[in-house]
């Protein structure tokens, strides 16, 4: 695979909706926004987590996600407020609608295959407490809602659990019991996208096409320094992909850094990201160590570059490091 293309700044995960302009009119003792409304307790907790809110899933950065933001307003009337880790599934709430807050609007999905938004959840509150602990909103069935759900914490284990219970601390959100698909939703009206758009938007992908898929999504995962792409990574076939991610460390440390987020959670995203920009298509990814450097203290020289001053991990640089000494 070529070398990942660089992509602009990620979405700010603690920055309030963006999409609407914000004005942050205080004076009444809460933020407001293009609305003219309040964001209301649930949006602004969102808005207050912090780089977690960002981990698998975050508000829109308006200088990034310009396009999208546009798009929803001018073909649904509707603002994006934020987008899954993917950055392949957008979310956001019609603009008219009778409610008190922006939080109480209800949530609409908006995704790129091609198809028209859907309603997800009456409210903020609900739709997180749907995606707490399944950050990807799918499954027409409890069986496979429970089976994403079960999936993303054995991708990312602790990581998933944190992001849970934070957002179930939030104002109103509580665990469901049950799929979103078997909720009552409001009736929201949207303006169906054209016809021939739809239908450019659902063709099968070409080869071409899906080796794009796969290099947005390598670009997306994998900014560390420990990982590293090379030619012969992907497989094409007619059932789907198989692919080696190159791990770039010393002899002794894969498994220690696998244990970690810094490797666990890029492996997530960029499986996630090929199910959404793939749907049905099987995807396997093999991780691989696969060295660089030209000697012994190179690796570790490049290691600490990668876990220190990258990640800011100086303690597992250390854990690592004390297992060298030892050998």
């Amino acid at each position: 695979m070529a070398a990942p293309k660089k992509t602009k700044t990620a979405a700010k995960a603690d920055k309030p909706a963006a999409a609407p302009a914000a004005s942050n009119d205080t004076s009444s003792g809460a933020s407001s926004d293009a609305f003219g409304k309040p964001l209301g307790a649930t949006l602004e907790g969102l808005a207050k987590l912090g780089p977690i809110g960002g981990a698998l899933f975050s508000l829109i950065d308006e200088e990034v996600d310009g396009k999208a933001i546009l798009f929803g307003r001018e073909q649904y009337d509707m603002e994006i407020l934020g987008k899954a880790f993917t950055g392949l599934v957008y979310w956001g709430i019609p603009r008219e609608w009778d409610a008190p807050t922006i939080d109480k609007h209800p949530i609409v999905i908006v995704t790129n295959k091609g198809t028209d938004p859907s309603v997800v959840a009456p409210d903020l509150a609900t739709f997180l407490g749907d995606i707490a602990y399944s950050p990807e909103v799918r499954g027409a069935s409890k069986h496979e809602w429970e089976r994403a759900r079960r999936e993303s914490i054995e991708d990312q284990g602790e990581l998933v659990r944190q992001l849970g219970d934070k957002l179930c601390s939030l104002p109103g959100v509580t665990m469901p019991k049950e799929p979103w698909m078997g909720k009552r939703l409001p009736e929201v009206k949207l303006t169906p996208r054209s016809p021939s758009a739809a239908a450019t938007a659902s063709r099968q992908p070409t080869e071409e096409d899906v080796h794009d898929i796969i290099e947005d999504a390598y670009t997306l995962a994998f900014k560390s320094l420990l990982f590293h792409p090379s030619a012969d990574e992907i497989e094409v076939h007619k059932k789907g992909v198989a692919i080696r991610v190159a791990l770039d460390a010393p002899e002794g440390t894969s498994d220690a850094l696998e244990a970690n987020a810094i490797v666990a959670q890029p492996l997530h995203v960029f499986r996630e990201a090929l199910r959404q920009g793939l749907p049905g298509a099987k995807i396997v990814v093999e991780l691989v160590n696969d060295c660089l450097s030209d000697d012994d203290e190179d690796a570790w020289r490049r290691l600490k570059i990668a876990v220190v001053d990258q990640a800011k991990q100086p303690e597992l640089f250390k854990q690592l490091l004390a297992k060298r000494k030892k050998r």
